[in-house]
This record gives C-alpha cells, sequence and structure tokens, in this order.
C-alpha cells in the first residue's frame, strides 16, 4: 500500500545525506537532494532511492539539485535508477538547479523526451502538474 507523505518527510543515509519531500504543489511531489553522489555512496544512495520510491504515491515528482555538493557518473546512474523506477509507475518528472558543470552528464538523463530539466521551479510545476 502506498503511504501518503507530508512536506518534510526525509529519507537519509547514513553519511546524513538525504532527499526531503519540501513540498507538495498541484500535484507533485518536490523533492530536495542534499548532499554527495559519488561511486563512495552509491549503494547508500539507492537504498534511500528506493525507499522514497516505494513511499510515493505523487503522479510527478520534481528533483531539486540546489544542495548536491558533487555528483559524478555513478551518482547519474543511481538518479536514472531512481528516474526509471519511477517511470515505470507511469510518472513524470523533473529536475531543476543542476550546476552549469554537471548540466551535460544531466542531459543525459532526459531518457527521450522523458525527463525535462527546468530552469525554475515555477516552470517545472506547470509544466508537470496533472490535468484533472
Amino acid at each position: 500500500m502506498l503511504h501518503t507523505l507530508k512536506a518534510g518527510t526525509m529519507f537519509m543515509s547514513a553519511e546524513k545525506a538525504h532527499i526531503e519531500l519540501v513540498k507538495q504543489e498541484c500535484g507533485v511531489n518536490i523533492y530536495k537532494m542534499y548532499g554527495t553522489y559519488t561511486v563512495a555512496k552509491t549503494e547508500e544512495y539507492h537504498e534511500v532511492c528506493e525507499t522514497v520510491i516505494k513511499a510515493d504515491d505523487a503522479k510527478a515528482i520534481l528533483l531539486d539539485f540546489a544542495e548536491v555538493k558533487e555528483i559524478d557518473t555513478a551518482g547519474f546512474a543511481c538518479v536514472m535508477n531512481f528516474i526509471k523506477e519511477n517511470l515505470k509507475r507511469r510518472k513524470k518528472i523533473g529536475i531543476i538547479n543542476v550546476r552549469k558543470k554537471d548540466r551535460d552528464l544531466a542531459e543525459m538523463l532526459k531518457l527521450d523526451g522523458a525527463v525535462e530539466l527546468f530552469e525554475t521551479k515555477e516552470e517545472a510545476v506547470e509544466n508537470l502538474k496533472c490535468q484533472e
């Protein structure tokens, strides 16, 4: 059974890096990602992402990278897995606030247009929200 999440729900790894549900807006759950996503932490983040996937029942998810300190290809692979699992559940996925130097790697996450990088939260919510 899926759970209804509330803003402020945090999913933490052993290193205190975490993903936090910061807001629910127009049917979009907005998650802020914190910490360092590198090959050394991949397994921990995979576990955190699995927990979020199982708990989230929204139709759309927005990932905010503003507080990601570092991300490498292994970190993006973990994020890619998170995205693929949510796409299997027919969710819309968006990403905001990717640092300029990481943007090229992030572009690879688009998965044939299934995932979009947005400039602002407002633009993302407008494009991801579910039409009733």
